[in-house]
């Protein structure tokens, strides 16, 4: 017979292997739940048994979660994972599974742990942004859209986040792009202002001395100060017309006027204008062009003789006194080769590859003294690119000189378009004509004025769109000569207004610093028959004065 004492000792064991049996059907379904193989599991209480849902068993609403874009989970009131689809764990750097049974709270920033408490604390479906953590320690910003399920003693939050990292970079970099548009848009209008604010001064300027060039005695003073007034003037008006050129071509709205150009007969004019130039800095200029027909290319004459000038200019700054400087045209096979070449400063092999970008110097060691503004080289490759043409440079190194070619494919042309390309027009002087000029600068406006009466012309002058207007019907002008950037009235509505009071015979000049294409496009609307910009030599406005309503503008 066994003992009461035993027989108590074998009641306790047999209890509590009955316990432990009990105990680990609900470690094995917890177990379970957090592997994700239960859909759902039964608690029988005092008033029956009650099923909890963990997951949907139908598979397409199962497939629908874990497929989505969205990281998904479910959380107990502790933010405990219960459940977690691929897509949270593929932001979280973290497995599924080892997700099950971590609190949400580790992948919470710290600096956002109040408020992803107060996203929680409504009670209620919520939604916003908050910085999570991965894994790895990386903070990224997120959006969280929270459901909250309570029922009895159970509750569950139901969370969705969605990585919002590539969706805020996407926005800053739009952000940036608007601030880009807004800044370049800025800065083309300052370099409109600019270019109208700059090229008044530079017409009265340029006037000025036109005039003292007519009227003043021929004494060598007087005459080297007027030089140096003219080159220092044009200097700058170069200048002003490379900036605003770059301008155009960056935004892709620089106009070419192309056609026939004899090449040789346009370097030759050229040349021709810088001769004085290069004689006073004491260098040599020595221009070969071959005999025999024209060289003919299809491009914009003005542009092409900028380019040109922009190269001996080049030459000029950067050779030394003494220095001597080669302008060279030849057709090598189905392309003419313009060569400017010189014995100057040269440029080291580091400079060359970069020579032609915006802005770029080259090397100052030399040049520190008109070290320029980094333009000019850029603007002439694009005005050849633009054109079908090509620049390079080459140079032995620093003190031996440099040497640019400018290649363009030539053109075959027939007899007549040859001889009109070739022919030297003989420029007749104007007939005098009764001209009104409108211009609110009185310098620039007395100084035109003097230059056209000194040619024989019935001038008068007025500074203002109301002056113009009133004294219209009286003068009856058969050229105006008007400013676009007037007080009051602009431009533009005292041509039209002058076009309905005089005619369509008079000839409207817009004289102006703004030469955007936007304002060329007004003054074709205005019935303007030519827009030119300030400061414009004598020569040209007597040709557009020969010229009458001829409809190409300047």
């Amino acid at each position: 017979m066994s003992s009461p004492r035993k027989t108590r000792e074998q009641e306790l064991l047999a209890e509590i292997e009955r316990l432990k049996s009990r105990l680990a059907e609900p470690e094995d379904t917890l177990a379970a739940i957090r592997s994700g193989e239960v859909d759902a599991f039964v608690v029988t209480e005092k008033r029956g048994e009650k099923v909890y849902v963990l997951k949907d068993a139908a598979p397409p609403y199962r497939l629908m979660v874990e497929e989505m874009k969205e990281g998904a989970a479910t959380l107990d009131s502790r933010q405990t994972i219960l459940y977690a689809n691929r897509r949270l764990a593929e932001i979280l750097e973290r497995s599924p599974e080892s997700l099950r049974g971590s609190s949400f709270r580790e992948f919470i920033a710290p600096e956002a742990l109040e408020d992803w408490e107060s996203l929680l604390g409504g009670g209620h479906a919520g939604r916003g942004e908050v910085l999570l953590r991965k894994d790895g320690g990386s903070i990224f910003p997120a959006q969280a859209a929270i459901t909250v399920f309570e029922e009895e003693q159970v509750s569950a939050f139901c969370v969705v986040i969605t990585d919002l990292t590539e969706q805020k970079a996407q926005t800053a970099a739009v952000a940036a792009g608007d601030a880009w548009a807004a800044a370049d848009r800025r800065k083309n209008e300052f370099l409109a202002v600019l270019g109208h604010e700059l090229r008044n001064p530079l017409a009265a300027i340029g006037n000025s001395v036109e005039i003292l060039e007519q009227l003043g005695p021929p004494v060598p003073r007087l005459q080297w100060a007027r030089d140096v007034i003219r080159r220092q003037a044009q200097h700058i008006g170069r200048i002003v017309d490379d900036l605003l050129d770059v301008s155009r071509i960056a935004t892709g709205k620089i106009e070419l006027r192309r056609e026939h150009v004899d090449v040789c007969a346009l370097a030759a004019r050229v040349a021709d204008g810088y001769r004085q130039l290069f004689e006073e800095r004491r260098r040599s200029l020595t221009l070969s062009i071959p005999p025999g027909p024209p060289l003919l290319v299809h491009a914009d004459a003005t542009r092409l003789a900028q380019v040109i000038g922009n190269l001996l200019d080049n030459a000029v700054k950067f050779t030394d006194e003494g220095g001597r400087a080669w302008l060279t045209v030849a057709a090598q096979g189905d392309r003419v080769v313009l060569t400017v070449r010189d014995t100057g400063i040269g440029i080291s092999p580091e400079s060359l590859p970069g020579l032609f970008e915006l802005f770029a110097q080259g090397d100052r060691s030399r040049a520190s003294t008109q070290p320029g503004l980094g333009i000019g080289l850029a603007l002439v490759r694009k005005l050849l690119e633009l054109q079908g043409g090509t620049i390079a440079a080459k140079s032995a190194g620093p003190g031996l000189g440099s040497e640019f070619s400018v290649s363009l494919p030539l053109v075959k042309a027939s007899n007549a378009a040859m001889s009109r390309a070739a022919a030297t027009t003989r420029q007749d002087a104007a007939r005098p004509q009764r001209i009104l000029i409108v211009e609110d600068h009185v310098d620039s406006a007395d100084g035109v004025a003097t230059l056209l009466r000194l040619d024989g012309h019935e001038v008068k002058a007025v500074y203002d769109g109301a002056s113009a207007l009133s004294c219209a019907t009286e003068f009856a002008p058969e050229t105006v000569l008007l400013d676009i950037g007037l007080p009051g009235m602009d431009g533009y509505e005292v041509a039209r207004r002058l076009r309905d009071t005089l005619g369509g015979d008079v000839l409207i000049i817009a004289l102006t610093g703004y030469g955007q294409d936007e304002d060329r496009r007004k003054s074709e609307e205005a019935k303007i028959n030519h827009h030119v910009l300030k400061p414009l030599r004598t020569e040209a406005l007597a040709d557009l004065l020969r010229r009458g309503r001829a409809s190409d503008r300047a």
